[in-house]
C-alpha cells in the first residue's frame, strides 16, 4: 500500500544520510499514522469528558457522523515498527512513539514526557522522521 521503494534521485547531506523531500515526508507521515493505528488497534481511545456531559444532557449524535473504520496495512506497520525498533534510543525515537501513539494528548504533555521544549517540537519531529527515513532507506539497500 505504501511501498515506494528507494527514491533514485535522493540527495545526501554530505554525511551520508538521505534527505527527505516534501512528497517523501507526506508518505512517511501516512505510514506513521498507519503504524499508530496498527499499534493502538483494539485499545480503548481517549474519550472526551465533555461528550459524557453532553450525552447525560440528552445529546444524540446525528446519523452519519460515525468514524469509518480505517484500513490498516499490517505489513507496512510491521516494517515501520522494525525500523523504529532499530533506531538508537533518543528523544526523537520517543517523540515518534508519543506523538503517534497518543495523538489526542496535548502537545505540552507530549513534550514534557519526551523532555523537549514545545517550541522545538516541530524541529525534533522532523529530525525523528529523517532518522526513521534513514533507517528505512538503509534497510532497503541491504
Amino acid at each position: 500500500m505504501f511501498d515506494v521503494g528507494v527514491v533514485p534521485n535522493a540527495e545526501t547531506n554530505g554525511k551520508g544520510s538521505m534527505r527527505m523531500d516534501e512528497a517523501e515526508r507526506r508518505i512517511l507521515e501516512a505510514r506513521l499514522e498507519n503504524w499508530s493505528s496498527w499499534a493502538r488497534e483494539g485499545k480503548p481511545r481517549g474519550k472526551s469528558s465533555m461528550l459524557g456531559v453532553m450525552r447525560e444532557a440528552g445529546y444524540v449524535p446525528e446519523e452519519g457522523t460515525k468514524e469509518r473504520p480505517r484500513i490498516i496495512d499490517i505489513n507496512d506497520a510491521v516494517e515501520i515498527e522494525a525500523a523504529w525498533s532499530a533506531m538508537l534510543d533518543s528523544k526523537e525515537k520517543r517523540l515518534l512513539q508519543e506523538a503517534y501513539g497518543n495523538p489526542s494528548r496535548p502537545l505540552w504533555i507530549t513534550c514534557r514526557v519526551v523532555g523537549i521544549r514545545p517550541r522545538k517540537y516541530e524541529q525534533h519531529l522532523m529530525l525523528a522522521m529523517r532518522m526513521l527515513h534513514n533507517v528505512l532507506s538503509r534497510d532497503r539497500l541491504h
